[in-house]
């Protein structure tokens, strides 16, 4: 495929300004003008930017800067097509039908291939009616009737690209990671470069994040041969990352109570979360336990109403009436949907808005799946929190690398940062802006801090077993843990480690424990104390530990 730059970047501008005003949009920003120029210019291109970045816009102008074009040098170029079309191609139905219904509010012709749309709509798409196709992998090769329409003499006329959206679902869908290809979640996905067979147009690769690896892995699959590559960190200096243990001492309604508080007292003016799960029984699962704790305060106005629940979940079984009413809901900042329980993938297929908190109620299964879904919060630049909840057993669907963030003892920003190709700005935030590592420095208020990023459990509040309780100063705390970690391992002169005070990590004794002992230093008075609120079985062990707390 040749390159041509029939077309100037004072042209460009020119275009794009006559066409914003259409989707509401003043400018374009560096990156997202370069990736369209790129592409208009024949070349193929890579992009990877920030949730929230625009992406979409660059694809929405493709085939309105081709017409343009046309208009401008007709009978002078062939390079620019009259009424141009552009395939998309979309992991999932949500995504389709929210991009269809933004670009048909827009007043532009926007369709998508699926098993629900319309046999007359799918005539037109065949017919060439629709500038923007929306479709799945599985439809646009697997079906021998998306195949023909791609290579019928009307799209190669007008069809000016095809793009990938969310393109790092070829990785984790249309490959496997084992030897077993049985395996594979999608197959189709791992297979998008016959389309080249089918067209000769330029391919367009967008996603949010993708590490080095998926990258690399994402060229060869498509057969990108030297593309333009746009790229930029997916650090989001607006989100600060914590990671917390869940406390097996208490019921899954105690570890949310802040939550359910929260729901209960503020209502519609409660901070609007997603909690991501694995799966649907845990999706399920805690979708019960919000409506139990709840009761008629689950409603809006306790207006007992499908229609006026402040929390609702979504996954492959879901209704689409209740998937249409949460695109609804969730695409308004102020409506009153407040919190949104979904499986990972359904999650991704949602148009946040106003999103200022991301749970996570297992780990991601990656780091790229992790930045991709905690990136759903703060979207417009908010202060928000992305909450990562754990226990050991929740740990076996991570990869190494999600062991790694969540076991980390350092900045969890940089960590996250470091897997992927673009580096991280100059100016980071600080302290508890950034992560619940670096907020054990933070001394934002006069030389200390007293904000947690952690979910607040007072298990006093919980607990039958005891009522008593001590207060243990931030400051305390502090050394307490320092006085762990030394008395943790004795080392010699050469700092070779010689002495086991207390269970290695090898015997189940690590950073966790540590977490657990200061999580509860306010309510250790006794060795029973240790042993009912941290996981050490030996009594020795938790009369070392006793000796430390008891000082503090």
């Amino acid at each position: 495929m040749a390159e041509c730059n029939e077309i100037t970047r004072e042209q460009l501008h020119k275009c794009v300004d006559s066409l914003l005003p259409s989707f509401g949009i003043k400018y374009l920003k560096e990156k997202q003008f370069e990736a369209l120029y790129s592409f208009i210019s024949g070349r193929e291109v890579y992009v990877s930017l920030p949730t929230g970045s625009g992406k979409s816009v660059i694809f929405h102008l493709i085939p309105l800067v081709h017409e343009w074009m046309f208009e401008q040098n007709r009978g002078i170029s062939k390079r620019f097509k009259q009424d141009a079309i552009i395939v998309i191609i979309c992991p999932l139905l949500a995504l389709m039908q929210d991009q269809v219904k933004i670009l048909t509010n827009c007043g532009l012709k926007a369709a998508y291939i699926g098993g629900d749309q319309s046999e007359s709509t799918l005539k037109d798409i065949e017919l060439g009616l629709y500038t923007y196709i929306f479709l799945s992998p599985e439809s646009a090769l697997s079906n021998e009737r998306w195949r023909n329409m791609l290579s019928s003499k009307i799209y190669q006329d007008k069809l000016v690209g095809i793009v990938i959206d969310e393109v790092h679902c070829m990785t984790e869908w249309g490959i496997s990671s084992s030897s077993d290809k049985r395996n594979v979640f999608r197959k189709w996905y791992s297979k998008i470069n016959e389309a080249r067979s089918l067209t000769d147009v330029p391919f367009m690769a967008l996603t949010a994040t993708a590490t080095k690896t998926t990258k690399e892995r994402i060229f060869e699959l498509l057969e990108l041969k030297c593309p333009v590559e746009i790229i930029e960190s997916p650090n989001r200096n607006n989100i600060s990352y914590c990671v917390q243990s869940l406390d097996k001492h208490l019921s899954l309604a105690e570890q949310f109570r802040c939550v359910i508080e929260e729901i209960r007292q503020k209502g519609k003016n409660s901070r609007r979360t997603i909690i991501y799960c694995q799966t649907i029984k845990q999706c399920s699962l805690l979708y019960k336990m919000f409506e139990k704790e709840l009761d008629k305060s689950f409603y809006l106005d306790m207006n007992v109403n499908p229609m006026c629940r402040f929390i609702e979940m979504i996954h492959s079984g879901t209704p689409n009436s209740v998937k249409e009413h949460v695109m609804k809901q969730f695409s308004s900042e102020f409506s009153h949907l407040r919190i949104l329980i979904a499986t990972i993938a359904y999650g991704m297929g949602v148009n946040c808005q106003g999103v200022t908190r991301v749970i996570h109620f297992v780990p991601s299964k990656s780091i790229q799946a992790y930045i991709q879904e905690s990136g759903r919060s703060g979207r417009a630049g908010e202060s928000s929190i992305a909450l990562l909840l754990f226990n050991g057993v929740m740990l076996k669907v991570a990869d190494a690398k999600m062991k790694d963030y969540v076991k980390s003892e350092s900045c969890r920003r940089k960590l996250l940062s470091q897997y992927f190709d673009a580096k991280l700005p100059s100016k980071l935030p600080t302290g508890h802006e950034c992560c619940d590592v670096c907020a054990l420095n933070c001394e934002c208020q006069d030389g200390y801090c007293n904000i947690d990023l952690h979910m607040p459990c007072d298990k006093e509040m919980f607990s039958q077993k005891s009522t008593k309780s001590k207060s243990v100063r931030r400051t305390e705390r502090k050394l307490l843990q320092k006085k762990l970690l030394m008395k943790a391992v004795v080392s010699d002169e050469n700092n070779t480690a010689i002495t086991v005070c207390y269970p290695n990590v090898l015997l189940e004794f690590g950073k966790d424990h540590i977490d657990q002992i200061l999580n509860h230093a306010d309510t250790i008075f006794t060795v029973d104390d240790i042993m009912e609120s941290v996981d050490i079985w030996k009594k020795t062990h938790a009369n070392d530990v006793l000796e430390s707390v008891c000082r503090y």
